[in-house]
């Protein structure tokens, strides 16, 4: 093998086409498999020890196979849900943030560099946003080299704040790209635009269709089986995780394809409104409102007692909260009709202060609509 040959990578199990992806090789040392780290995902790949299968094609028609068929650009997009599967991920994320903030300037030996790996480069570079006392290039553009000229989008990070106004934000927190027209924050498209937009419709639509002899039994196959494995090895990787105690693998899949109307383990997604999705003090305090709390999830102990004198106790930690109560009984209750069996429930501090819980009352009702009196409660 030489640089720039083509092969195949595969990692076990293959639940999908992206298993099996064509990469162009460079030859280092050590005997390990290096790999991008946007090219993780379709392998379910995680750098802690996973093996991988590499396969060399041997005739010049797998090698065209290969070379128009597989390689990691051809898989971006599933044959299974039209969608994405990778995307820039870790460090590149980070350098993206980077080089967009504001106060980042480009040197010309950096930026020339720049101009070198873009493959669309028609020789013409941009001007200097800086002239004096050097050229520096600021950071739109390096974007602007990529960015489609048609293309018109705002969008805003997710700590953008309401109050933050107008065509530029103090926080850097929007994203705005504009191309032809702008009227009162309402785009329109030229006619330029709208005909890229449709052509790239067209195209994504064109790259979603089967190709003459594919085996669509096998992406049919892998709709159902690659959700169903992820969901069952997932069962294993979130053991013992209370908040992903859910109903994972081919149970969960038994429940969807039967439309159970009775599932295990239900759970809600809520869209927060504005004024309250900012912090996680107010997400909370939504949760806390919707959430039915039973007295089993803030219970931390229950025991059974016999105390023949209801108006003391023999339970020495709950002395005092007896003494204090019958220095002025409530007259409503009659001792001597009080059972000398009593249930001492103990509730979980914390629990009780994470659910926003208080003891406002002193009867606890069952689902047989039997009162139960409580004398105290010892939090």
């Amino acid at each position: 093998m030489n640089d720039g040959d083509y092969v195949l990578f595969n990692r076990q199990p293959s639940l999908h086409k992206m298993s099996f992806m064509g990469h162009r090789i460079n030859i280092m040392p050590y005997s390990t498999f290096r790999l991008n780290l946007s090219v993780a995902s379709p392998y379910n790949a995680d750098f802690d020890g996973d093996e991988m299968n590499m396969h060399v094609p041997q005739s010049f028609e797998t090698r065209a196979e290969v070379l128009e068929l597989m390689m990691v650009p051809k898989c971006i997009v599933s044959p299974q849900s039209n969608r994405p599967v990778m995307g820039i991920v870790q460090d590149t994320l980070l350098g993206c943030r980077k080089i967009t903030r504001r106060d980042t300037f480009i040197e010309k030996d950096v930026f020339m560099n720049i101009l070198m790996w873009w493959e669309d480069f028609d020789g013409k570079i941009p001007a200097p946003a800086i002239l004096k006392p050097r050229p520096l290039w600021i950071r739109k553009q390096v974007f602007n080299l990529i960015i489609p000229k048609q293309i018109n989008l705002l969008r805003y990070s997710a700590w953008h704040s309401e109050c933050e106004t107008g065509f530029l934000t103090p926080g850097d927190t929007q994203v705005r790209i504009e191309r032809e027209e702008l009227l009162s924050g309402n785009r329109k498209l030229s006619r330029e635009a709208f005909d890229w937009v449709i052509g790239e419709i067209e195209s994504r639509f064109l790259q979603s269709l089967v190709s003459p002899g594919e085996m669509i039994g096998c992406i049919a196959a892998q709709s159902i089986g690659e959700p169903a494995t992820q969901m069952t090895l997932n069962t294993f990787h979130y053991a013992g995780v209370s908040a992903k105690n859910v109903t994972l693998g081919v149970p969960r899949l038994r429940e969807i394809i039967n439309v159970a109307k009775i599932i295990k383990t239900p759970s809600l997604s809520v869209c927060l409104k504005p004024e309250v999705n900012k912090t996680k003090e107010n997400a909370k305090n939504v949760q806390c409102a919707l959430e039915n709390t039973t007295l089993r999830s803030v219970t931390q102990a229950i025991e059974a007692w016999y105390d023949p004198d209801p108006t003391s106790t023999m339970i020495e930690e709950d002395f005092e909260f007896v003494k204090a109560y019958y220095e002025m009984p409530d007259e409503e209750i009659d001792p001597e009709k009080i059972s000398p069996w009593l249930l001492r429930i103990e509730l979980n501090r914390e629990m009780m202060v994470d659910k926003k819980i208080s003891m406002a009352t002193n009867r606890i009702v069952d689902s047989r609509n039997l009162d139960k009196y409580c004398e105290f409660c010892s939090v």
